[in-house]
C-alpha cells in the first residue's frame, strides 16, 4: 500500500471538484456562511509501469443519491468488437468489489442477445458474500480482536499516512472552489468533467420481495 502511495502523482487543483450539499448552512453547529465542503471528487494518476495512463477517479461525500462503498475497474475496449455493429456499441465490461454490507463482486460482461441481429446487453456474474459466507464480524469486531492481539495488518502505518497526506496537499494549499448540489444527487454538475463517459451508477442492494399474501383453502 505505501509502495502505491508514494507513486501516486500529487493531485491537481484543478482535476477535483469540491461540493456543499444546499441547506448545510442551516444545519445545527455550523456557521451560517460555512465553506466547508461536504463533497470532493478527484482525479489521480499512479507513475507505475502497470497503471501508467490510467485514472483513478475518487468521489465521496454526505447526503448523496445512496450510502455504498465501491471500486469500479472499466476495462479497455478491444481493437476489434465481434457482437456489435456501429449502431450498436456495447458498453464496457466492469469489475466492480462492493464493500460494506453489501459487500461482494459483480463481473458486468457483453453477452450477446439470441437472434439475428449482432446486438449485446450487460450481464452481471455476482458473488454476495453474505450468502456464500453468512454472518461474519463487523469491521469494529475485526478491528477490535486484531489491536488485541498485537496484529498490525488492518492498521495504517506512518508511513502510508504521510504519503496519503502528500498527494492532497496541493488541493489543500490551493482549494477548488465549493459549488452546492441538491441533497439525494450525486454531487455538483462539475465532477463529470473528471470522467470520459461519465460515472457509473452504483449497485444497491435489490429490494426485498414482498411477503406473499395469504391464501385462503
Amino acid at each position: 500500500k505505501t509502495k502505491v502511495l508514494k507513486a501516486t502523482q500529487p493531485a491537481i487543483p484543478t482535476d477535483c471538484v469540491f461540493g456543499q450539499y444546499d441547506g448545510y448552512q442551516g444545519e445545527t453547529g455550523v456557521a451560517a456562511a460555512s465553506g466547508t465542503e461536504t463533497y470532493a471528487a478527484l482525479r489521480l494518476h499512479i507513475d507505475t509501469w502497470r497503471w501508467a495512463g490510467v485514472p483513478f477517479v475518487v468521489r465521496t461525500g454526505k447526503r448523496l443519491a445512496a450510502t455504498a462503498l465501491e471500486a469500479v475497474v472499466e476495462f479497455h475496449a478491444p481493437p476489434r468488437l465481434l457482437f456489435a455493429t456501429h449502431a450498436a456499441i456495447p458498453e464496457p465490461n466492469l469489475l466492480r468489489f462492493r464493500l460494506g454490507t453489501d459487500d461482494g463482486v459483480t463481473l458486468t460482461v457483453q453477452a450477446k442477445q439470441p437472434g439475428e441481429l449482432l446486438h449485446t446487453r450487460a450481464v452481471d456474474l455476482d458473488v454476495d458474500f453474505p450468502v456464500v459466507f453468512g454472518a461474519r464480524h463487523d469491521p469494529y469486531e475485526r478491528l477490535l480482536a486484531d489491536a488485541l492481539a498485537g496484529d498490525a495488518f488492518r492498521f495504517a502505518r506512518y508511513d502510508s499516512v504521510e504519503a496519503a497526506w502528500a498527494i492532497v496537499q496541493p488541493v489543500l494549499d490551493n482549494p477548488p472552489p465549493v459549488s452546492g448540489y441538491p441533497p439525494g444527487t450525486w454531487g455538483p454538475e462539475q465532477a463529470s468533467r473528471l470522467t470520459v463517459a461519465g460515472w457509473h451508477p452504483v449497485r444497491t442492494s435489490a429490494p426485498a420481495p414482498a411477503p406473499a399474501a395469504p391464501v385462503s383453502r
